[in-house]
């Protein structure tokens, strides 16, 4: 219940002070020689409190110094209804010091009674010399008794009476374009906004609402904006993720936008939801172009790529092993590139900046028959990678490793036999001929003639004999012998 009454009082507070603002509210605003002229007819306020008022919205009370100027404000006084009376009127910028026998205007010129303009009733001023009195215009035609009244006529009265007012200032008051310069015309004005500003008043600041996303910059142009985009972006206010071509199809976007970095699985999923995969560098040539798009970045802070380990094995998201990956000692690590290029190891619950890869077209690297041999096909961003059945091998399981072994043997097998079995012949053919030559020399040795034996002759003879007989004609063997036997029982 207090709650509720409270509420119900803060409101009926906001309603009495939006009345008395209201109340406070000009009633009519004209524009005359490079001026302004407005007309406040809801609240009376003292020669000193109009003035104030004036003042506050960069005016001062009225100064009328021509009759033209007195024709343009006097149809704008507001007739109150009933008889005329004397204490209602508007405060002008004239007052007499007491004690003064001079009335100046706000501005210190003097209003004299009789050289230059004025527009006295003709029984005005009439203040005692010793009161200081303010000067207003009366609204009225007609005051009791006095029947030669005219409206917009001068009058005087002590200041602290209370009246309406009139204010004047001008067209290019100080701070009338918030932002810019204002150019005053006769009856108006304009408002020439630095850049970056727009408005009547040059009062929004169009960088002001922060247009630029992923950290772009904005830049004021006359009338205008533009946007100095991070190095992941591009479009009018750097809406728009910004790729480069890696080559074979293949772009890449780098994102190291200080409110945007993630953890290893939401950087995962912010590359799929870009239709793409964290970056797979499978060679140095894609390393390298990637280090030029990291570089361009002005924080050293390393990258997610789409490699993570498991149970001490390596894989990218494309199910391939990753050659060369770090050893860590981290069980489920993740795999981050720096600005030069190395690799490390990372918790995965780092939040950092991420790399994200696709396909130019957007489309899809596996079909059904991707993989050949029953082979398994799975995908990330720009790679993919075959799973074999068992049985073959190759990038796309097209080598049948059965086939393979034959062709093994064939290739390796066969010729390292023949290599060893003509070994093996050379070896039992140079045994041969050293067997040969030895008995050979040994049968010279038996018919070398010693010339101290005279019969040494007929034996050389017939030992030739038997050796020649072995030589020329195996079969004749019997005879020979028989023909040495003969020989020697002679």
């Amino acid at each position: 219940m207090a709650g509720q009454c409270t509420r119900t009082l803060c409101l009926l507070v906001l309603i009495i002070l939006n009345v008395i603002h209201q109340s406070e509210g000009q009633d009519a605003t004209i524009v005359y020689n490079g001026s302004e002229i407005i007309f406040f007819n809801k609240t009376k306020k003292t020669f000193v409190e109009s003035r104030s008022s004036c003042q506050a919205i960069h005016g001062d009370l009225l100064v009328i110094k021509e009759q033209d100027l007195q024709d343009v404000v006097t149809p704008n006084l507001v007739t109150p209804p009933g008889p005329g009376e004397w204490d209602t009127g508007y405060w002008i910028g004239a007052q007499r010091i007491a004690g003064a026998n001079k009335w100046r205007w706000i501005d210190g010129t003097i209003l004299s009674t009789t050289v230059g303009y004025n527009n006295w009733i003709d029984v005005e001023p009439n203040v005692l010399i010793s009161t200081t009195a303010c000067a207003a215009m009366t609204p009225y035609h007609d005051i009791e008794y006095h029947s030669n009244i005219k409206k917009g006529g001068w009058l005087d009265d002590v200041c602290g009476g209370r009246k309406f007012y009139v204010c004047q200032r001008n067209l290019c008051f100080s701070g009338r374009c918030n932002n810019g310069s204002c150019i005053a015309m006769a009856t108006n004005y304009t408002c020439r906004c630095r850049p970056g500003y727009v408005g009547s008043h040059c009062e929004i600041d169009l960088c002001a609402s922060m247009p630029c996303l992923n950290e772009g910059t904005c830049n004021k142009v006359t009338n205008n904006f533009t946007c100095s985009c991070s190095p992941g972006f591009i479009g009018s206010k750097c809406e728009t993720e910004r790729y480069y071509d890696v080559g074979n199809g293949c772009v890449v976007h780098v994102n190291k936008v200080a409110s945007q970095v993630k953890s290893y699985e939401d950087a995962k999923m912010k590359c799929n939801s870009l239709h793409a995969g964290l970056a797979i560098v499978k060679s140095k040539q894609s390393q390298t172009i990637l280090n030029q798009h990291h570089q361009h970045w002005m924080n050293a802070n390393p990258l997610w790529l789409g490699g993570k380990q498991s149970n001490s094995s390596w894989r990218w998201l494309d199910g391939s092993n990753i050659v060369g990956a770090p050893v860590s000692m981290l069980h489920d690590g993740c795999l981050s590139t720096t600005i030069n290029g190395s690799w490390l190891v990372e918790n995965c619950t780092r939040r950092i900046g991420y790399a994200c890869e696709k396909l130019v077209g957007g489309g899809k690297l596996c079909s059904p028959y991707k993989c050949g041999n029953g082979g398994n096909c799975t995908e990330s961003g720009c790679n993919f990678h075959c799973s074999c059945s068992p049985g073959f091998g190759g990038s796309v399981c097209e080598i049948s490793l059965q086939q393979n072994s034959g062709m093994k043997f064939v290739v390796y097998v066969i010729p390292a036999v023949v290599v060893i079995v003509v070994l093996i012949c050379f070896t039992v053919l140079g045994i041969f001929i050293k067997r040969r030559r030895n008995k050979d020399s040994e049968t010279i040795e038996e018919v070398v003639p010693d010339l101290n034996d005279e019969h040494s002759y007929q034996e050389v003879d017939f030992s030739h004999e038997v050796v020649y007989a072995n030589v020329i004609n195996e079969g004749d063997k019997h005879s020979i012998q028989a023909s040495k036997s003969s020989h020697a029982r002679n």
